[in-house]
C-alpha cells in the first residue's frame, strides 16, 4: 500500500484536511468565484419559488398582464417591427413608452430565444444573481465575513418584500428591487 509524500514526511494531514480545489480556486479568483456562487444560489432559491404555490408565472399580474405584454414583445420582434403601440388594450395605447411592458429593458430581451416563460425565469435567475452578488459586496463594505456576507446577499434576493411581489406576479417590481442592494453598495 502506497503512503502520500504528506503521511511520509510526518506532517499527518489527511486528505479531509487539504485544502479543496474549489477552495483554492475561489481564492485565486474572489469575483469569479462570487460570480459563480451567486448564480448557484439563485439556481435554487428560483426552484424554490417555483415549487412554491402561487409560483411566480401564476401571479395575478403576471397572468393578466405582464405574461401578455411579453408574448406581444416577442411577436412583434420576431415578426421584424418595433412595438410600439398595443392595438389590444382598449382602443389602443402606446406599448413601447409604458413602464409595465418594460420594452426597452436589456434583460427582456431572453423572452426572443427561449419563450416568455423561461425567458422570465432566466430572467429572474440573473435578477437574483445581481441582488445576492452586491448583497455580498454590501456586507463585505460593511465589515462583515465571507459567510455573514452571503446571508447578507441571500436575505436581500430572498426577503419577504421582494418574494412578495413575485407571489402576485409583480415581476417588473421584483427586477427594480433586486437592483437596491447595488445602489446600497455603491
Amino acid at each position: 500500500m502506497r503512503t502520500s509524500p504528506a503521511v511520509q514526511a510526518g506532517t499527518g494531514q489527511s486528505a479531509g484536511r487539504r485544502e479543496s480545489s474549489i477552495l483554492r480556486v475561489a481564492q485565486a479568483h474572489p469575483d469569479s468565484a462570487l460570480a459563480a456562487g451567486a448564480l448557484l444560489v439563485a439556481l435554487f432559491s428560483t426552484a424554490w419559488l417555483l415549487l412554491q404555490n402561487p409560483d411566480f408565472l401564476s401571479g395575478y399580474d403576471f397572468v393578466r398582464m405582464h405574461a401578455f405584454y411579453k408574448a406581444y414583445f416577442r411577436d412583434a420582434l420576431l415578426a421584424g417591427r418595433v412595438p410600439l403601440w398595443n392595438p389590444y388594450s382598449g382602443l389602443g395605447r402606446p406599448f413601447l413608452a409604458d413602464i409595465e411592458t418594460q420594452t426597452l429593458y436589456p434583460p427582456n430581451l431572453l423572452v426572443l430565444p427561449f419563450g416568455v416563460n423561461l425567458g422570465i425565469t432566466l430572467s429572474l435567475i440573473l435578477h437574483q444573481a445581481l441582488a445576492i452578488a452586491c448583497g455580498v459586496r454590501l456586507g463585505r463594505t460593511l465589515g462583515a465575513g465571507a459567510g455573514q456576507s452571503l446571508l447578507v446577499g441571500a436575505g436581500l434576493a430572498l426577503a419577504s418584500p421582494f418574494t412578495a411581489r413575485l407571489a402576485t406576479g409583480m415581476v417588473p417590481v421584483y427586477f427594480c428591487l433586486c437592483w437596491w442592494p447595488a445602489l446600497l453598495w455603491l
